[in-house]
């Protein structure tokens, strides 16, 4: 199922990179690295797996939820969580996962933190700095629907990835507010 599910979400972003301006990653990439970074955090289930694989293809390619008819109600469940649709807002969309399945809401963290690294690099950080604190507080609510799910082990790695990277956008983000003003007093 895995697999399948990694060979179709390839196939709809052929031909679309990541909107990273210093690289011109394949879409697909992307998907891979919210995979990769579910199971460095535990996550083992091929489903939820799957879904995060197909997160995306919904909401960034001509592809419809009827599309994915040979994959299990749950991954296209969490596929159909995970999707953004026309005209909300993106802190609706977020606030969305308060009442998600908690595998959606996983999906999601590991999607986030994927993108805070992918785009670190390019001043973007800002926007994923002031959004990390709407994800601490719903992780927090949600912690023991994680434990319960996927063990403590995993809700442990989960928030020892987002601390670290939100020491990490601080730094960033106080260095370039010193350098600003350094080079404000220099002019």
């Amino acid at each position: 199922m895995l697999v399948n599910a990694i060979e179709v979400a390839q196939n709809w972003h052929k031909g679309q990179f990541r909107k990273n301006q210093k690289v011109q990653l394949p879409y697909h990439l992307h998907p891979s690295d919210v995979i990769m970074c579910l199971v460095h955090w535990g996550v083992n289930d091929e489903e939820v797996l799957s879904g995060a694989a197909l997160h995306d293809v919904v909401e960034d390619t001509p592809c419809q939820l009827e599309d994915l008819f040979d994959f299990s109600y749950k991954v296209r469940l969490y596929v159909e969580e995970m999707t953004q649709e026309e005209g909300i807002s993106k802190e609706d969309y977020i606030n969305k996962f308060e009442n998600c399945s908690i595998e959606s809401f996983v999906i999601k963290l590991a999607d986030r933190f994927c993108n805070i690294i992918d785009f670190a690099c390019e001043y973007k950080y800002k926007k994923y700095f002031k959004s990390l604190e709407r994800f601490f507080t719903l992780y927090y609510t949600r912690r023991w629907e994680i434990v319960d799910r996927f063990g403590e082990k995993t809700a442990k790695r989960i928030l020892f990835d987002f601390e670290h990277i939100q020491r990490l956008l601080k730094r960033w983000y106080d260095f370039d507010v010193e350098l600003k003003e350094e080079l404000v007093y220099e002019t």
